[in-house]
């Protein structure tokens, strides 16, 4: 499943390292959820991108 985290980060003018100081994520969570097409996403991990993205799913996801 693909997700709109690149460009989520690049609208708030956010860098991925940004990300992770902020949701204490690392970082190599965070490419691999970026980049990567199967990632097996845990639905905590997205949920906290998502709060302080402060996003929904819906915009997570190209859903």
């Amino acid at each position: 499943m693909s997700n709109n985290l690149l460009r989520i980060l690049e609208n708030k003018e956010m860098s991925i390292e940004e990300l992770e100081k902020l949701s204490g994520i690392s970082i190599k969570t965070i490419k691999k959820i970026a980049f990567s097409k199967d990632y097996n996403y845990k639905i905590l991990t997205v949920k906290k991108i998502c709060d302080i993205l402060e996003i929904s799913f819906k915009d997570f996801f190209d859903i």
